[in-house]
């Protein structure tokens, strides 16, 4: 059986973050990432103790804000983040996350230089209160170009201070921004890899798969629509993918993503950890 404790969820996938918390703790997990942005600290706080005594980490305190893309509302967005990283450290929770966003006035450079300038002050308050920031790669939805490529991810996380920032590696979003997932970005962002969101994907093809209302829209600007599918049913090579980070990468939490609701997420979650079961015990066949 697959290391249930390696495993955790992503909060967005639920309601609330309660309700994800308890999901975990019935699926036996020992890792929820939690988006603030609609949370009062109170319950954050409380969160954090109901987890504590029931053995399940929380990897990130997360918000949606995005340092490259705000422009007369990014006061609101670096307060966000800031309050991220202060719930983090109060509560010693070890990452802090938000997002790149794309713009489409300014190009990639341009965007890069006005992402670093913001982010040094963050980073200074996170260095004093213990907490890692971690960005998540993200494919291009509308205006600009977001954290798509390998080498966009690279570029910036080489040109901020070191240690100032690490990676949540969503395999998923890069394969819908148009690279390939494993072997290739694996091998070169390694060393960057904080978290892990899990998902498989493939292009939403309605003939095949119905209109799919139960999975939120993962649509990129420039190629369309795609949706998730249980680990292993999807596009990725994902048996290499989940070897390759499952043995690299032991202390790396594993969150998985169904991006769906309901019943159908249920599903995914159910049909993702029998294929992960299937894959550890080949593996100890094969060891």
């Amino acid at each position: 059986m697959f290391d249930r404790q390696r495993l955790g969820l992503i909060s967005l996938d639920y309601d609330s973050p309660r309700e994800a918390l308890y999901a975990a703790h019935e699926r036996g997990f020992g890792h929820l990432e939690v988006y603030v942005d609609a949370v009062e600290d109170r319950e954050v706080r409380s969160l954090a103790t109901w987890a504590d005594h029931h053995s399940i980490r929380l990897t990130t305190i997360s918000t949606l804000s995005k340092l490259a893309s705000a422009e007369d509302d990014y006061p609101q967005h670096a307060a966000a983040v800031a309050r991220s990283i202060r719930l983090a450290g109060e509560l010693g929770v070890p990452r802090a996350g938000f997002m790149f966003g794309g713009t489409g006035h300014l190009d990639r450079r341009a965007a890069r230089d006005r992402f670093v300038e913001r982010v040094r002050p963050i980073a200074e308050q996170a260095a004093r209160v213990g907490v890692q920031l971690v960005i998540e790669n993200v494919f291009t939805r509308t205006a600009g170009v977001d954290l798509e490529s390998v080498d966009d991810i690279i570029k910036l996380l080489r040109v901020v201070p070191p240690g100032t920032l690490a990676l949540t590696f969503d395999p998923g979003n890069l394969m819908i921004g148009g690279e390939e997932p494993y072997p290739y970005a694996v091998t070169r962002l390694g060393s960057y890899i904080s978290v892990v969101h899990l998902k498989d994907v493939t292009r939403h093809v309605p003939e095949r798969h119905g209109p799919d209302s139960s999975c939120r829209p993962l649509i990129e600007a420039r190629r369309g629509r795609s949706i998730t599918l249980p680990l292993g049913q999807g596009a990725l090579n994902m048996d290499g993918l989940v070897r390759a980070v499952t043995n690299d990468l032991p202390h790396v939490p594993l969150l998985l993503e169904p991006f769906r609701v309901g019943r159908s997420r249920e599903e995914w979650i159910d049909r993702s950890l029998a294929w992960l079961d299937e894959l550890s015990e080949g593996k100890e066949r094969d060891g």
